[in-house]
């Protein structure tokens, strides 16, 4: 009888790891997504500097300023 007791308590304490380990899991899962979407928009303002250091007129710190200011 014994036995099946810490059966029963090895399986409530590996049921507890694992609900521990999804939580944890969900919140990498978050904090990936969010990481990614900062990426994509860093990118996104890189192309701008690119295209912008690539324009012949350089139109200025002007522009600079609306790109991430005003949101370009």
């Amino acid at each position: 009888m014994e036995t099946v007791k810490k059966q029963a308590d090895t399986i409530n304490d590996l049921e507890t790891e694992l609900s521990k380990a999804r939580k944890q899991e969900r919140s990498y899962e978050e904090a990936i997504d969010q990481l990614q979407h900062d990426l994509d928009t860093l990118e996104q303002d890189n192309m701008k500097l690119k295209a912008l250091a690539n324009n012949p007129e350089r139109q200025g710190l002007g522009s600079l300023f609306q790109l991430f200011c005003i949101g370009g």
